[in-house]
């Protein structure tokens, strides 16, 4: 009988490590391999299929495929998420930018406002109403719906968002409307707050929701795609994802709730310090997950990570258990500019794996922080990737000079 092999996975914005486990031997072997943001997954099938080849061992004996990804992650905070709308109770339309008025930065001299997921024009209320104790006030009609429909076709989103009024005490109306709204609109992705969030605090659950239901086609794309190329190469095995809360989830439950996998990526780096902690014995770490678009940092005190009720993903609140992990756009590919009053910024959009850094010599020609410290001499332009992967120097030295020292006089 041909040994087992358990697979693990984490797909990042830039590259996708890769390590197998031999059930019988307790041998290991990492890997890592370029991701390919057009489909991940085509990057993870590869970097089984090498890592399989230098093992020595066909794809069908891994029996079982522990994955974390930062796809969730990059999605909200690059801001690449698709069209959504909001659905709510008339009249409360606008909670989703009140929000709770805090200035996030009390030293900056104009505040900025936070990360609006869904337009105004997007946000639609229907006359319902349910009171806090549960008791309908307000009965939904079918003519709501009717209405509702034709706003939302009218639209053209790919998602929606239902958050009423106290759904969580009665979610009678929430699902009057995501029924009624899969009869008209087939094919809408439709995130329901009671199901997602089911939580008194509506700004929180109403961020968390909208959320969900802009991630659900990111999320179920690659999901898709996954189980199609892993049929192809001959994977047939359980696959589990990594949560936020450092759990795991099914193929089925991750398209049904992917803001579960906002932190899936660093919370399982936050689950390895950890052990680590246990395993030195030293109680007290900080862990430091830096990839090519984020920046993750994380916690062990007294041996433990902390877990909290309520995160926060680029300014964007999430009410879920989570691991307590702070996120930021400033990864190894994260662009550097200088800005409208001559100061230099870096972040929060990313070069990504493609074109990448200017260095890596794939049409990228805006200096990221990876082209910074090859500059610097910081990194070995010869043995990158172990090697795999030779890096242009001077491509990196020509966009900083370009992009960051001429606009900035230091020519």
């Amino acid at each position: 009988m041909p040994a087992l092999f358990r697979a693990a996975v984490d797909i990042g914005g830039t590259f996708s490590d890769i390590q197998v486990l031999e059930l019988a031997t307790g041998r290991t072997c990492a890997h890592k391999t370029p991701t390919t943001p057009d489909d991940p997954s085509e990057g993870l099938i590869r970097g089984l299929c090498e890592i399989a080849e230098r093992v020595g061992f066909s794809l069908d004996c891994i029996e079982q495929l522990l994955h974390g990804t930062t796809i969730a992650t990059n999605a909200v905070i690059m801001s690449r998420l698709p069209p959504g709308a909001l659905v709510t109770t008339a009249g409360f339309e606008d909670v989703l930018e009140i929000g709770r008025h805090e200035r996030r930065d009390i030293y900056a001299n104009r505040a900025e406002s936070r990360t609006l997921l869904v337009p105004r024009d997007r946000r639609f209320g229907v006359a319902e109403r349910t009171r806090a104790n549960g008791d309908i006030e307000i009965a939904l009609a079918d003519a709501e719906i009717d209405r509702l429909a034709s706003k939302l076709q009218a639209a053209a989103v790919d998602c929606v968002a239902v958050c009423l009024l106290h759904a969580y005490a009665n979610p009678a109306h929430e699902r009057q409307l995501e029924a009624g709204l899969a009869r008209r609109l087939p094919g809408l992705a439709i995130s329901v707050s009671h199901q997602v969030s089911p939580e008194i605090r509506e700004f929180e659950r109403c961020s968390t929701t909208v959320l969900n239901a802009l991630l659900a086609p990111v999320v179920q794309h690659y999901l898709a795609n996954l189980r199609d190329r892993m049929a192809q190469a001959g994977i047939d095995c359980p696959v589990l994802l990594v949560q936020s809360n450092g759990g795991v989830t099914s193929l089925e439950t991750a398209a049904r709730f992917p803001v579960r996998l906002l932190l899936s990526g660093p919370s399982g780096g936050a689950l390895a310090a950890e052990t680590i902690a246990e395993q030195t014995g030293r109680p007290n770490l900080i862990a430091v997950d830096m990839g090519g678009t984020s920046y993750d940092v994380s916690v062990v005190h007294d041996g433990r990570v902390k877990l909290v009720n309520q995160g926060d993903v680029a300014g964007c609140p999430v009410r879920l258990p989570m691991v307590e992990i702070r996120t930021i756009g400033a990864g190894g590919g994260s662009l550097a500019r200088i800005d409208a009053v001559g100061r230099l910024a870096v972040g929060p959009q990313s070069a990504g794996a493609r074109p990448g850094p200017a260095c890596y010599g794939q049409g990228g020609d805006i200096p990221a922080v990876t082209d910074a410290h090859v500059a610097l001499g910081r990194i070995d332009p010869d043995y990158f990737l172990g090697g795999a992967m030779k890096l242009d120097v001077g491509a990196a030295c020509d966009a900083i000079q370009r992009h960051v020292a001429a606009p900035a006089g230091l020519a």
